[in-house]
């Protein structure tokens, strides 16, 4: 898909760890770490690339993303771990599927195990989290726990990009 591919040169190219990310039908949530303070040239790269693509693709012309991507910082473990779940819930709550792991769009497969990691997915904060083993039963679990409990934003409202 070349929403990812450009994600992943987008990831490589500015040094980016991306947690997560969730592709809807009209937009996207991507978590990433910016160890660069480069969040700004990155996003532009991303959104720019692929609405050229896009609009080349399907005739259009000019902005193909509404608004400017909405960011948050993140500066605790039990808010960043939230903000996973909420990422790979999307298309739950949005009623797109049942469960995350039925939606192809998102990291939450290859977070648990189903699918291959990306090369572009850091999985990192998975293990520093719950343990080098037990992180994808733990990921899934909690994952789940969140849509029995309604499937709610997490702390300080839904992220975009961090």
């Amino acid at each position: 898909m070349l929403f990812l591919a450009i994600l992943g040169d987008v990831v490589r190219r500015f040094n980016w760890r991306c947690q997560a990310y969730c592709l809807m039908t009209n937009h996207y949530h991507v978590a990433v770490q910016t160890p660069d303070a480069n969040i700004g040239d990155g996003m532009h790269r991303l959104n720019g690339l692929y609405a050229q693509a896009f609009n080349r693709r399907h005739g259009f012309k000019g902005h193909l993303f509404e608004e400017r991507y909405w960011s948050r910082l993140i500066e605790t473990e039990e808010h960043q771990v939230s903000l996973m779940r909420y990422v790979v819930l999307n298309p739950v709550r949005a009623r797109m599927c049942a469960l995350p792991h039925q939606w192809l769009w998102s990291s939450y497969r290859a977070t648990v195990g189903i699918d291959p990691q990306p090369r572009h997915l850091d999985l990192g904060w998975m293990h520093s989290w719950a343990g080098q083993g037990s992180g994808p039963a733990m990921f899934r679990s909690f994952v789940l726990e969140g849509l029995e409990a309604g499937a709610a934003p997490p702390p300080h409202g839904p992220v975009t990009a961090v």
